[in-house]
């Protein structure tokens, strides 16, 4: 016991990472800190998706409805006249209720719903991630001085972070390039 407990502190001192760890920070030159700088390093202008469709929240369900027919998109912005966010509309929240939303002559309003989390145009990639973390959903609204300018997902954000890495590591590799 006295021996594996010296043995323990002395690969410690000498190692300061776990073995399991020691061979990817070693061989693979990958760092357990180095995801927030992977993350922070990646533009969110990049990764936003400035091609939404925006409703008034005073349309009717019908109109909607048309507007749903001509797109593929599964989110929508419910945005005031000065292009503030009032709310969004979930597809798949709302697939349920909405023909019979259509059948009584309801609103936009009726349908709509606050967005978990607003991601600030200027929040760091790695503060934008943990909010994905934390609620557990794939996309969010972004403003930029309370104007709404775009959606951005999770989906979006994890390529990119995986095209930054490929790129890390082949700046890395003299044999990849």
């Amino acid at each position: 016991m006295i021996v594996s407990a010296l043995s323990y502190i002395i690969a410690r001192v000498f190692n300061t990472h776990n073995m399991y760890w020691s061979h990817l920070i070693h061989e693979d030159n990958v760092h357990p800190d180095e995801d927030h700088s992977l993350l922070n390093a990646m533009s969110l202008d990049s990764i936003i998706n400035y091609q939404y469709k925006a409703v008034d929240k005073q349309t009717p369900v019908a109109d909607f409805f048309k507007i749903l027919a001509d797109t593929k998109v599964n989110i929508f912005a419910v945005l005031d006249k000065s292009g503030s966010l009032e709310g969004v509309i979930w597809l798949d929240e709302i697939r349920k209720s909405l023909f019979t939303a259509v059948q009584e002559g309801h609103t936009v309003e009726d349908i709509m719903v606050a967005p978990p989390a607003v991601i600030e145009h200027d929040d760091p990639m790695s503060e934008v991630m943990d909010t994905f973390d934390g609620l557990d959903v794939w996309q969010l609204p972004v403003v930029k001085d309370g104007v709404f300018i775009g959606f951005i997902s999770k989906s979006a954000v994890l390529n990119k972070y995986r095209e930054v890495i490929i790129h890390k590591h082949q700046q890395a590799d003299l044999f990849a390039r």
